[in-house]
């Protein structure tokens, strides 16, 4: 079965149900606008500074508790535990800030593709 623009353009209306994506859309958009402005920002350079500087400590505490886990000397249950927990709890922060460290990037590339989405959509609307 073959669907032509205007076939599309009413089947998406139907299954939006009345919700206008529009709306999600251009929200992405103005939150890539507000990430390029904060990018630049010494505030944000600076909390920046300090998330990077945690992420090396936490990399540098994983190397120390992975050479533990791994030491002949390791022979407490309880220590083991905690000491896996401790890694497990390293490696989540690390990836958490990381996280943060994107989000100006992700913002941007979201924006991005929202634009062009909503580009589309107007343009099979307008057909």
């Amino acid at each position: 079965m073959r669907v032509d623009r205007e076939q599309y353009a009413e089947l998406v209306r139907k299954k939006s149900n009345g919700h206008d994506n529009r709306v999600q859309l251009q929200a992405l958009i103005q939150a890539e606008v507000k990430a390029e402005h904060i990018t630049g920002d010494p505030g944000w350079d600076t909390f920046l500074s300090y998330i990077q500087a945690a992420i090396e400590k936490h990399e540098d505490e994983l190397v120390s508790l992975k050479a533990l886990l791994e030491s002949p000397d390791m022979m407490n249950m309880d220590e083991m535990m905690n000491c896996k927990i401790a890694v497990i709890r390293r490696r989540e922060r690390i990836s958490a800030w990381n996280a943060v460290l994107g989000l100006p990037r992700d913002i941007k590339e979201h924006g991005e593709k929202a634009r062009a989405l909503l580009d589309v959509m107007e343009d099979i609307i307008e057909e």
